[in-house]
């Protein structure tokens, strides 16, 4: 594979504003570096997201907001199982996938819930000898 050349750095804003935008959408940012017109090489990519910090905020704000389309993404899948479009056992691996993606992305929204809450009190049952009586 030969490395693409580097977009001009007149061009970075808004070369960075369309990967956001695609990965709020929920696509990957492998898919969007390969697939989409004039788009970097991902070693390219993730050098100016840690040299540049407004770039990489505007980044995790898009891998944040990308939860909200995985879940989006379940609803579809699940509808198109149940009309007989995709195979259950494809969409059961599909839905777990999402779910991860999103339970990760925004854990307080689509992660898993663990109930913790103790009183800190602790009982002692003293049972009387049954026999003895």
């Amino acid at each position: 594979l030969m490395a693409r050349p580097r977009k001009q750095s007149k061009d970075r804003g808004a070369l960075f504003a369309h990967i956001c935008a695609e990965i709020a959408a929920g696509r990957s940012l492998i898919a969007i570096l390969r697939d989409d017109e004039g788009m970097p090489s991902y070693t390219y990519t993730m050098e100016m997201l840690a040299q540049e910090p407004k770039l990489s905020e505007d980044y995790a704000r898009a891998r944040t907001a990308s939860a909200d389309a995985d879940a989006d993404k379940i609803s579809d899948i699940a509808a198109q199982t149940i009309a007989g479009k995709i195979d259950p056992q494809a969409a059961r691996v599909a839905i777990d996938a999402l779910k991860w993606s999103a339970g990760k992305r925004k854990p307080k929204v689509y992660g898993d819930r663990l109930d913790v809450n103790s009183s800190g009190e602790i009982k002692y049952i003293i049972q009387k000898d049954m026999d003895g009586l």
